[in-house]
């Protein structure tokens, strides 16, 4: 895989679903995380997109929580034009504000 050379030995990449992935960056702040998606974004194959919902687990987040708010997140990344990385809100979720 493209992205292997990128990865920490202490970060797990898992398929998450279809075309969706799900990675773990233990220890890392959100900033760290971001510049390592971007770099991943920088590999991933010709012709491909890497379209990342970033979110930091918060005190007491279920794995649920924590994958819903990641979830929301890839889906804004989505609406905004793909091949990005946008950060969840912490414990809230995104606003759509329309450009009138």
């Amino acid at each position: 895989m493209a992205w292997s050379g990128t990865l920490r030995a202490t970060d797990a990449l898992a398929r998450y679903g279809g075309e969706e992935f799900a990675l773990l960056l233990p220890g890392s702040t959100l900033d760290a995380a971001a510049t390592v998606l971007d770099r991943l974004r920088s590999v991933t194959p010709e012709g491909a997109t890497l379209s990342v919902g970033l979110a930091q687990a918060e005190v007491n987040e279920t794995a649920d929580g924590l994958m819903a708010r990641a979830d929301e997140a890839l889906y804004e990344a989505k609406r905004r034009g793909r091949d990005r990385v946008v950060r969840a809100p912490r414990g809230g979720s995104f606003r759509v504000v329309a450009n009138a």
